[in-house]
């Protein structure tokens, strides 16, 4: 009798377990979420955020600012590149182009848990300025990865790891923001031609041929040659397979562009109102 009691009370103890365990487990597999109320809250902050930073374009008032992240490291890197805006902002200055207004919109491309009380929330920017002297408008967009913290009151930004350049720098500048291990570094690389690769196919191959390929492999890949011939071409007539931007802000940067194209510059694609893309 007493054993049946062991055995029955054994049973029961096992089957407790059982119904509590799957409970704990599910409590720890529910992934840190982020509600569509709080999604908004977010997206203004980081609206706020990045529109800021583009103000800086029309005046200092925006290159001071008060900390945005709760990571001092993420703080100093802002004032930073604030401070760099600014600078390439008086520089344009100084060649008659300035900025009237910006605007910029965002959208929440997706998120994920990072920690228990931390998520990442990948974002789409899209920033206009507004020329003052012509009017036209002109902008980019990147892609940015937020990193944010759970607190009492809702989320802190932790920290902006930037995955493209932004259109408020030289790109030289604004790729050393880009996180090494983005993408966008994947699709920049170009293959420049070596040339103790390049030999004659025959014997029989023109040595003017020959000799064009090196100087181009020397040039790192470009053949200014080329260039030079495309501009002397079209200068003084319009070359039809392009779209012009003449009465548009103007089309020297299209032209300049078609002609670097014409000595092997490669596309690269992006939103055709951004200044780092053709």
């Amino acid at each position: 009798m007493k054993r049946s009691k062991k055995i029955l009370l054994s049973l029961m103890t096992g089957a407790m377990l059982f119904s509590v365990l799957p409970n704990v487990a599910s409590a720890h597999s529910n992934p840190l979420s982020v509600n569509e109320r709080e999604k908004k809250e977010i997206s203004n902050e980081i609206e706020q955020l990045l529109e800021s930073r583009a103000a800086i374009m029309i005046s200092d008032e925006q290159v001071l600012h008060e900390s945005q992240f709760t990571s001092r490291n993420a703080d100093i890197k802002e004032e930073q590149q604030r401070n760099q805006i600014a600078q390439f902002r008086d520089g344009l200055k100084e060649v008659g182009e300035t900025y009237s207004s910006t605007r910029t919109d965002i959208s929440i491309i997706n998120s994920e848990k990072v920690s228990d009380s931390m998520v990442s929330l990948r974002v789409k920017e899209e920033t206009y300025l507004t020329i003052a002297e012509t009017g036209v408008e002109t902008g980019y967009d990147a892609e940015h990865e937020f990193i944010l913290e759970k607190n009492a009151n809702g989320w802190d930004i932790v920290e902006d790891k930037q995955l493209e350049p932004s259109g408020l720098l030289p790109l030289g500048v604004a790729e050393e923001y880009v996180e090494e291990e983005s993408l966008y570094f994947d699709t920049v690389e170009m293959d420049a031609l070596d040339p103790v690769d390049i030999e004659p196919e025959s014997i029989q191959k023109n040595d003017n041929e020959i000799e064009e390929k090196i100087v181009t492999a020397k040039a790192g890949g470009y053949n200014y040659r080329a260039m030079a011939n495309y501009l002397e071409k079209y200068w003084s007539k319009y070359n039809s397979a392009y779209r012009s931007f003449s009465g548009k802000g103007g089309d020297c940067t299209n032209f300049a562009s078609q002609a670097l194209r014409a000595g092997g510059w490669k596309d690269k694609a992006g939103w055709y109102k951004n200044a780092n893309y053709w």
